[in-house]
């Protein structure tokens, strides 16, 4: 295959080196604007919304679901290119927070009109310069996000009724609850429960959750 450069298995590599993860290799000169192109398509059709903004906000690129947040106007809009709260008051935070962005990943919570939830901003500096540089922000409504666990039936084996009474319980549901929305008794569901706990390795829910927080993607 053009450009592949796969020599070796991952773990050969690894010996090479004395045990440590050999860095990446670079993307060949002539591929990179294919690579970059590519990458800033899958930016775009994330369903985070992710933009770029100045230290002023002034917007210099926004994904489709920015955009979308955007024309609802609910808790970020753009007035004349540049990024404004639904709420004024939230205006001087919002300028605080990109101003004092570092390198290292810093998080902002404004609260949304009329109480119905969180506006949860996570950001980034990009580029050395703090003064010219621009911040990475991405962004999601409290009461909007879905939480998605990659393939935790396989990793756990558990069956399509465990996987679905799962994900409910994921979303905060009761057993009582669960058994009146799929429509089995509570003991069904107690009994799946127990099968689940069995299975991840664990004796609560707490102690569920937190098992499951890193397949959370």
């Amino acid at each position: 295959m053009p450009g592949a450069r796969c020599g070796g298995s991952v773990s050969d590599k690894i010996m090479k080196t004395g045990g440590n993860m050999p860095d990446a290799e670079p993307v060949p000169v002539a591929e990179r604007p294919k690579a970059e192109s590519l990458a800033l398509r899958w930016l775009a059709l994330e369903e985070t919304a992710r933009l770029l903004v100045t230290n002023t906000l002034e917007l210099l690129w926004a994904n489709g679901a920015a955009r979308c947040a955007f024309d609802a106007a609910t808790d970020l809009a753009l007035r004349d290119g540049v990024l404004v709260t639904a709420q004024r008051t939230a205006q001087a935070a919002l300028a605080r927070f990109v101003e004092h962005c570092g390198g290292s990943v810093s998080t902002l919570c404004l609260p949304c009109e009329n109480g119905s939830g969180h506006l949860l901003l996570r950001g980034r500096r990009l580029g050395p310069d703090p003064q010219g540089g621009c911040v990475g922000i991405s962004f999601h409504r409290s009461v909007d996000h879905v939480a998605h666990f990659a393939d935790i039936e396989t990793a756990f084996q558990l069956t399509r009724s465990e996987e679905r009474v799962l994900q409910k319980m994921l979303d905060g549901m009761t057993a009582d609850e669960i058994a009146s929305d799929i429509r089995l008794s509570i003991e069904t569901i107690r009994s799946h429960i127990r099968n689940i706990y069995v299975k991840v390795g664990v004796t609560s829910r707490e102690g569920l959750f937190a098992r499951l927080r890193a397949f959370r993607i």
